[in-house]
């Protein structure tokens, strides 16, 4: 048959009346073969008018056909942008230094105001890469007065940890380096944490239950406070990327971290229905307006990218993939000088070499085997080696 978008048909594809044309605007207009579930039309629904949803089956009509036809008369197809063009936020990654240039001086630091006096229940989702191998480091600390501890996020004794009011959740979650993963740290006073990893459950705990988090605290991304603004340790400090890191007045149920999650969507914004129901405390539109201390920085289009992000801003990059015959291998040899670019341990030394690739700095490697894998030190320069039988050594050279 004959399907018009804009006009009411009397007669196959014509018999059209001036008082019955559509004025205004559609988007995404989709055709399924089958009656949706009340679940699939409010995932659809509550992802929001850019959102990331799918159905059991595809559409039948898919609105990229739609897209493709030649519209008529003065109807037109217009660029438009699924994110709130307000929003600087988009595509912008918190990128912090790597182990080796851990410092107390990296961070972004601000009151925090949760918009009542006391929270007795929040959320923080973010996504999270790590650029260290040692045991611990935090990412997020939360102090109050009397209590530095208020809202502690990061890892320690090589697993992830999440703190309310002092209570330490101790996960069985283990993170790897060189790796973005979904976070979602939930509490409520009354039943208590729960973590999600990726979009998934990873562990809960009845700790922090009838407690509450003051409003007006002082907020840090990248170090852990022993005091309010202050007492870094250097040890802690974090090293890594964090993007679109949001802190809800909620606690988040399994299916709303789902949606946040959007089936590892990265680049994907918080859907509407969580700001019309006003339950985002502080938003990463707020938090990357703050001006990073230190070598922290906000980064976005091919700086990002060679970091190991996704690519957002719908910026023109270089994303020449990663070949891995450009590798010239120097076996029982590592390269000498302090020219280095961070340290990473890796599953193989192809994963290493990845590693490297994507970051701006490193364009040669000094690896050796160790239990966990491969340990290498990333140089961003290459001159002299010398002999040493339990490394190898690696340099691009296309």
């Amino acid at each position: 048959g004959t399907l018009v978008i804009g006009q009411e048909q009397d007669s196959v594809g014509g018999g059209f009346e001036a008082s019955q044309c559509y004025l205004g605007d559609i988007y995404n207009l989709n055709i399924w073969q089958y009656a949706l579930s009340e679940d699939e039309i409010d995932f659809l629904y509550s992802s929001g008018r850019c959102g990331f949803a799918e159905t059991e089956n595809d559409p039948q009509v898919p609105y990229s056909v739609v897209y493709g036809q030649e519209p008529q008369g003065n109807a037109q197809f217009v660029d438009g942008s699924c994110s709130d063009s307000e929003d600087s936020s988009i595509g912008k990654v918190l990128r912090f230094p790597p182990q080796s240039d851990a410092s107390t001086s990296n961070y972004v630091q601000f009151t925090a105001d949760f918009g009542v006096d006391a929270l007795n229940s929040l959320s923080v989702c973010t996504w999270y890469f790590k650029s260290f191998s040692d045991s611990g480091r935090f990412f997020l600390s939360y102090a109050i007065s009397g209590d530095d501890n208020a809202l502690i996020m990061g890892e320690w004794s090589d697993h992830f940890v999440f703190y309310i009011r002092r209570a330490r959740f101790d996960t069985d979650i283990v993170l790897e380096q060189q790796t973005w993963y979904h976070i979602c740290a939930t509490w409520s006073s009354d039943s208590g944490m729960v973590v999600y990893v990726d979009g998934e459950n990873a562990g809960e705990a009845d700790l922090s239950l009838g407690a509450t988090v003051p409003s007006g605290g002082n907020l840090i991304l990248g170090q852990e406070q022993d005091s309010v603004g202050g007492d870094f340790d250097r040890s802690q400090a974090f090293a890594g990327s964090l993007y679109n890191l949001n802190i809800f007045n909620i606690q988040l149920s399994a299916d709303q971290v789902a949606q946040i999650y959007g089936e590892g969507t990265f680049c994907e914004a918080v859907p509407d229905n969580f700001w019309t129901d006003e339950q985002i405390a502080i938003s990463y539109n707020t938090i990357s307006s703050m001006a990073p201390s230190g070598a922290a920085v906000f980064e976005s289009g091919e700086p990002a990218w060679r970091h190991g992000a996704k690519e957002c801003a719908q910026e023109d990059i270089d994303t020449e993939e990663h070949n891995p015959n450009c590798w010239k291998v120097m076996e029982g040899k590592r390269f000498k000088g302090k020219d280095n670019a961070g340290e990473l341990v890796a599953l193989d030394f192809e994963s290493a070499q990845s590693a490297c690739f994507v970051s701006a700095e490193c364009v040669a490697l000094t690896c050796e085997e160790v239990d966990e894998g491969v340990m290498c030190t990333m140089k961003s320069s290459f001159k002299k080696t010398k002999k040493s039988p339990r490394h190898t050594s690696y340099k691009f050279v296309c």
